[in-house]
């Protein structure tokens, strides 16, 4: 069958062939489905070759869902004429099958390559937010270590508070020249002087007795700091909550009775006299250690907030098996 040239989409196609002869449907089509497979961009390297293959290439397909929608209408409407086409028609739907298919398979690659670009960008926003919370958390531990060693380190606020800054201001004179400042004092005072002397020398043994003492008791909580720090300390909660079956889980009371423990002086001395000479404030000194302590193991990927439960806050180890967007292979191949 000759196809008529009044019919748009034939002529459309013919032209855009370059064919000036007379030609049945079937075969525009397949000359069609043949140029198409040529004039596929990948074939081109060439940046503006390549371009104008590509416009080629939906234009190919425009025209032969065209095509084959004339050739299922024409062949509607003469049905006994078209019957020795019955085999390029079968061939035709199967053609139009392919196309429908490669079209499906190149919106799967496109929704692919969206999925890899949207991967990136979350990857590369969760390492940015992970990166501030480590920055963060990384500050909130020097912030409260700096707290609790700033709570006992010797200052003159210290000594303001018990009322003898007139000993602090005058302590390198009193160490130096204690003679002489007797007796500015003895001449205003009805005091004998060996009871002056007394009163004195009491003072001043007293401000260093207290500045020793908080002087020992800064040295002690910057020892706790360090020890909750460690290593060692991390592996030893590890065991803790082993021994005490909290299947992995476990709450920041756990943190604070396993410092609590972990801390606890065990020698006669330490326990017994030095505890005794620099008592650190325990219940608010280990309230901040835990906060450090949690801090650090956050910040080493060790455990994740799980929530809360019974007012207090739940974590949990993590898993070695655990998946980050780079783990994630999308570099699909087709």
């Amino acid at each position: 069958m000759s196809i008529s040239l009044s019919s748009e989409i034939i002529q459309t196609v013919r032209e855009f062939l370059d064919i000036d002869y007379e030609i049945t449907p079937s075969d525009l089509y397949e000359k069609l489905y043949q140029y198409r497979s040529k004039t596929h961009p990948d074939l081109f390297i060439d940046k503006d070759e390549k371009s104008a293959a590509e416009n080629r290439f939906k234009d190919c397909y425009k025209y032969l869902d065209e095509l084959s929608d004339y050739i299922n209408k024409d062949r509607m409407i003469n049905p006994k004429e078209l019957t020795v086409y019955d085999k390029e028609f079968e061939m035709l739907q199967r053609r139009q099958e392919m196309i429908k298919n490669e079209k499906e398979l190149e919106r799967y690659k496109n929704e692919i390559l969206f999925l890899q670009s949207s991967s990136i960008n979350l990857s590369n926003k969760v390492k940015s937010l992970e990166s501030e919370m480590k920055t963060l958390r990384t500050s909130k531990i020097s912030e409260k270590s700096d707290e609790l060693i700033s709570t006992y380190r010797p200052t003159s606020k210290n000594f303001k508070v018990l009322g003898i800054t007139i000993v602090l201001s005058t302590l390198i004179a009193v160490l130096t020249q204690i003679e002489q400042i007797t007796g500015k004092i003895l001449k205003y005072s009805p005091l004998d002087k060996s009871i002056l002397n007394i009163i004195v020398f009491t003072v001043f043994v007293f401000v260093i007795v207290f500045y020793l003492k908080k002087f020992i008791e800064h040295k002690r909580v910057e020892g706790f700091i360090k020890v909750i720090q460690s290593q060692r300390s991390i592996n030893g909660f590890y065991e803790y909550l082993m021994e005490t079956a909290k299947d992995k889980e476990f709450s920041d009371y756990d943190v604070y009775q396993y410092i609590e423990l972990r801390l606890e002086p065990q020698k006669f001395i330490s326990k017994h006299i030095l505890s005794n000479m620099s008592k650190v404030n325990k219940e608010e000194t280990y309230e901040v250690l835990k906060e450090i302590f949690i801090y650090n193991l956050l910040i080493k990927s060790l455990v994740v907030h799980v929530g809360a439960e019974n007012l207090n806050q739940k974590f949990k180890m993590k898993k070695s098996n655990s998946y980050s967007f780079d783990d994630i292979n999308l570099d699909f191949e087709f």
